[in-house]
Formats: structure tokens, C-alpha cells, sequence
């Protein structure tokens, strides 16, 4: 738990120090807070979610996908025909 907790502090304080250096990084943050759901989140999981995936537009916990009839795929086990 504290090494993935580390490597999420490690994205954020990236994407922080991105967007805090380069006006073109900080209005791309902006819009990118203002897609889909993302503006419901921390301020920190936006960062974390712009540094890992900053092409997303709508974010959802693993039993709002189930919900949804999505089921994901575990990252170890690819769908068929992907690699």
C-alpha cells in the first residue's frame, strides 16, 4: 500500500510541477477538469488522473462500471486478440 501511495504522490507532484511551470500545460489542466465527470473529483486525483490518462473524459469506480454492465479487464489477463 505505501509504494502505491508513493507512486501516486510521485504523479501528482509530476503533473503539479507540469502545470505549475507551463501556461500551455496549466489552461490544458483547466479544460481537461472541466470534461465529463472529472471536476467531481479531489484536486488531487484530477492531477493524478492528468498525469496517468489526459486524453479521459469520464472516470467511475469499479461497481459504477459493474453497474453499468461493463466488466473490466484485469491488466494481467488481456481481452482476447489484444496484446
Amino acid at each position: 500500500m505505501a509504494k502505491s501511495k508513493n507512486i501516486l504522490n510521485t504523479y501528482r507532484d509530476k503533473a503539479l510541477e507540469r502545470i505549475s511551470t507551463d501556461e500551455k500545460e496549466y489552461h490544458r489542466f483547466l479544460e481537461y477538469c472541466g470534461r465529463g465527470n472529472i471536476h467531481k473529483l479531489s484536486f488531487n486525483s484530477q492531477l493524478v488522473l492528468f498525469w496517468q490518462k489526459p486524453y479521459a473524459q469520464v472516470v467511475a469506480g469499479f461497481d459504477a462500471w459493474n453497474r453499468g454492465g461493463w466488466k473490466p479487464h484485469p491488466p494481467w489477463k488481456p481481452r482476447s486478440g489484444h496484446l
